[in-house]
């Protein structure tokens, strides 16, 4: 599931972004909002891959969003959507984070256009690779290859692989956890999960199941990392 954001006070706009974004990525669930303030209220609770974003709002200007997303720690895919056209716009767009530019009136192909640049930055993000330690030395893994890492001790982790066995490494969840991407998250202090690989999640029990080579994983998430967690599931 790719969660993706379009915001824009004009309805027609977000329409026609949600049609071509649902014609090329068929796990999309897609998100409206009109005004920038609801937008950054639902962006607090979900952790959108794809925020398009109008620059000329009411409330605030889709530049001061931008500002806005980057303070509250998210870093989705931006796409800045503009009637104008002024370097300036791009430019400090691009500076604030953004990863594509959208000049209206814009065409199915200039949408499809930043649609891909996404796909392929997500491509890459997944086939990058790891270098984990183990006693016999450092050995790279595919980080889409990894389901989840928990802590055994303070120099030690088991890491459980989609496409392997688990096995132990050295290292800290801190280490680690500063160089994976944000579909990795902490469900409590001890562990880390792939999202990729959550086959169910229990609110009542906090239990979340995951898939690995190893078999069926059952991790009990923390109570401050359910909202973070449940935001996976349920789009507001």
């Amino acid at each position: 599931m790719q969660k993706v954001l379009v915001v824009d006070d004009e309805k027609k706009s977000r329409d026609f972004i949600s049609d071509v974004t649902v014609s090329i990525i068929s796990d999309a669930v897609i998100t409206h909002a009109k005004y920038p303030y609801s937008a950054l209220e639902m962006i607090e609770y979900n952790d959108y891959d794809i925020v398009f974003t109008d620059i000329r709002m009411p409330q605030m200007s889709g530049l001061e969003m931008i500002s806005e997303i980057k303070k509250k720690g998210k870093s989705p895919f931006i796409v800045i959507i503009s009637a104008y056209d002024k370097f300036e716009y791009a430019q400090e767009a691009m500076e604030l984070g953004a990863s594509g530019y959208l000049l209206k009136p814009f065409n199915r192909e200039r949408v499809e256009h930043v649609i891909n640049i996404y796909k392929e930055k997500r491509k890459r993000l997944n086939d990058s690779v790891i270098l984990l330690n183990r006693s016999a030395g450092s050995f790279p893994v595919k980080i889409r290859e990894i389901a989840a890492l928990e802590k055994t001790n303070k120099v030690l982790m088991t890491v459980y692989g989609t496409t392997f066995a688990k096995m132990q490494v050295r290292g800290t969840l801190i280490e680690i956890a500063e160089q994976l991407p944000d579909n990795f998250i902490y469900v409590n202090r001890q562990c880390i999960i792939n999202q990729y690989a959550i086959q169910s999640f229990n609110i009542k029990s906090k239990e979340v199941l995951l898939s690995s080579q190893s078999g069926e994983l059952s991790f009990i998430c923390s109570r401050e990392n359910i909202k973070k967690l449940v935001s996976l599931f349920v789009t507001k």
